[in-house]
C-alpha cells in the first residue's frame, strides 16, 4: 500500500473517518487518535506505569485497545493496524 501521508519521517498509510452514530455523538474536530504499539499491552503499561490507562476496551473481540485522555483528545493504543483489521474483516 502506498503511504498516504509522511510527517516527520512517520508514514501514515491509512486514515479512518468514522461515521457518526446518533447514540454516540462525536466532538467537533478530533475525537481520538490511534497508535499501533509493538509490545504487549501489559509490557507497554508497565513501561509507562506513571500513566493511568483506561483498559475497558481490552475486552473488545476485534482490535482491543488501551487508552488515555490527553487534554482535548483520547489516545488509543492498539496492537494491530487499521489496515490489518480491515483485511481481517473482509
Amino acid at each position: 500500500m502506498n503511504d498516504l501521508v509522511i510527517y516527520k519521517n512517520r508514514k501514515i498509510s491509512v486514515l479512518e473517518i468514522p461515521y457518526p452514530k446518533y447514540w454516540s455523538p462525536y466532538k467537533e474536530w478530533l475525537e481520538h487518535v490511534k497508535f499501533v504499539i509493538d509490545t504487549g499491552f501489559q509490557e507497554f503499561m508497565k513501561k509507562y506505569e506513571n500513566i493511568s490507562f483506561d483498559i475497558k476496551s481490552l475486552q473488545k473481540k476485534i482490535n482491543p485497545d488501551i487508552g488515555i485522555e490527553h487534554q482535548w483528545v483520547r489516545i488509543k493504543f492498539h496492537q494491530n493496524s487499521l489496515e490489518y483489521v480491515v483485511k481481517y474483516l473482509e
